[in-house]
């Protein structure tokens, strides 16, 4: 995991104390099951980080920064979606560019020109048009969130639908990390961005930089299991959920790796929303 090397070193700690760390690191991978999802091992390594750096945030300055700088932009991205012949579809499309903003992986895409270029760029898988009427039609779903930043885009996503006469804000729960890990939103997020104003809005309980339900808290898993459906944002979610095959699960994502790519047959940078289990 390189972005656990790069994090120890931008650290302002002695050498030495870096040498312990990255020999933690490979210690632990050494002795790592091979089939053991990617959201789980950065779990246990920012545990074992916040632990030995005694801080409880590694990325809060990133974040603050990040919802900041998409909050300054909105007018800019409502007037875009307003001026768009699908408005639900440019807001979606919107939601899942936000994707791209992610400490976790070293994809080396632009955040800016990934975002200004999304409306028009089009979906590599696209079960869009059944989201939407899965939303229009559900008693309730679940959307989880991924990222600080992206969550502005989830919120706007959100308030779209609700423009637009297909949402109901009653029937939507919408869940954030328990803990803060890389640059995943937190309650502390949503607070930020005014998402819990007008939603209702959970803690999953976690830490991991996924949805992993082993270690999720029991009121996030009986809303998980009580949901219509999932609306998965981001990469990690995806990794983690991806095996389930209990609940209907929309993904919304940017694939930014080979192997997530692969898994969904798409090219790397592809946006994709996509359906698993339908009923």
């Amino acid at each position: 995991m390189s972005g656990y090397l790069r994090l120890v070193e931008r650290q302002n700690i002695s050498k030495e104390r870096k040498d312990e760390l990255v020999h933690w690191f490979f210690n632990y991978m050494s002795h790592l099951d091979f089939n053991t999802v990617s959201p789980l091992i950065a779990r246990d390594m920012h545990e074992y980080l916040r632990k030995e750096l005694n801080c409880n945030d590694l990325f809060e300055e990133e974040k603050k920064l990040d919802n900041q700088k998409i909050l300054d932009m909105l007018p800019e991205f409502k007037e875009a979606i307003a001026d768009y012949k699908q408005p639900l579809i440019a807001a979606l499309k919107l939601a899942i560019a936000g994707n791209i903003i992610d400490l976790g992986t070293d994809h080396g895409m632009d955040h800016s020109q990934v975002i200004s270029n999304a409306i028009a760029k089009e979906l590599a898988a696209d079960d869009s048009s059944l989201l939407i009427s899965a939303i229009k039609d559900a008693n309730n779903f679940l959307y989880l969130c991924d990222n600080a930043g992206e969550i502005v885009f989830d919120k706007l996503f959100l308030d779209t639908l609700v423009d637009q006469g297909v949402l109901d804000r009653s029937k939507v729960i919408i869940a954030v990390r328990g803990e803060p890990i890389l640059n995943d939103a937190t309650l502390q997020d949503a607070k930020l961005i005014g998402l819990t104003e007008d939603y209702t809005v959970i803690s999953n309980g976690d830490c991991s930089p996924g949805t992993c339900l082993e270690y999720t808290s029991d009121e996030f898993n009986k809303v998980f299991n009580k949901a219509d459906f999932i609306l998965s944002k981001g990469q990690g979610n995806y990794e983690s959920l991806c095996s389930n095959k209990e609940k209907q699960i929309f993904f919304m994502l940017i694939a930014k790796c080979s192997l997530v790519a692969n898994q969904l047959s798409v090219n790397v940078g592809d946006m994709v929303c996509k359906i698993a289990n339908p009923i």
